[in-house]
């Protein structure tokens, strides 16, 4: 972990896509040791409509591992699968 991320970054935030593999406190890690001050991450699997609910646990560990690391700011990308230009309505609801 790079101990002072914010000096480095100078006030800028520096950021990456950091895998969730292992739990969603394994990107805030990854980010800290890259010396990140913010990262990306997918909410699920990218490529399956489907997604495990999210536990509180989960949930502070994100929390505590973004502090920990230096993390200022978390972003979200969302699935490839959506498409709202598509004409089958069953795609567009989902």
């Amino acid at each position: 972990m790079v101990k002072d991320n914010k000096d480095l970054n100078k006030g800028h935030l520096l950021g990456a896509h950091c895998s969730v593999a292992g739990g969603l406190y394994k990107a805030a890690e990854a980010g800290g040791e890259l010396g990140c001050s913010a990262i990306q991450i997918f909410t699920k699997n990218a490529n399956q409509w489907k997604a495990t609910p999210l536990t509180i646990r989960a949930i502070d560990e994100f929390k505590e591992a973004l502090s920990n690391n230096n993390i200022k700011m978390a972003f979200a990308h969302s699935a490839y699968l959506i498409n709202l230009a598509t004409i089958d309505p069953q795609v567009h609801e989902q």
